[in-house]
């Protein structure tokens, strides 16, 4: 992703994001738990998956939650961001015959 601030961006999508899977060592200790980003993306709380939806959250955070915005990266790193964390989605489960 192009233009990463001080390292910033490459904690946030490798450490809290890829690492963790919302249930790494640092997420016990925050309330309510950080998303499994290996969920379907329509069980995504908040954002069902909606890439518009992500970008916001991404942008502006979760009131009451741990999940704080990330304003100062730009438009472009925060996109990137919305599409990095969909990769890890699983794919929805196909409903039996």
């Amino acid at each position: 992703m192009p233009g990463m601030k001080n390292g910033q961006l490459y904690f946030v999508v490798n450490e809290v994001i890829l690492k963790g899977e919302g249930k790494g060592p640092l997420a016990a200790a925050l309330t309510p738990h950080p998303v499994d980003f290996a969920q379907p993306l329509k069980d995504w709380p908040n954002t069902k998956g909606d890439p518009v939806r992500i970008f916001e959250v991404i942008t502006k955070g979760i009131s009451n939650s741990a999940m704080v915005g990330f304003p100062q990266f730009s438009e472009n790193e925060r996109w990137g961001l919305v599409y990095r964390v969909t990769e890890f989605s699983a794919p929805p489960q196909k409903k039996a015959k």
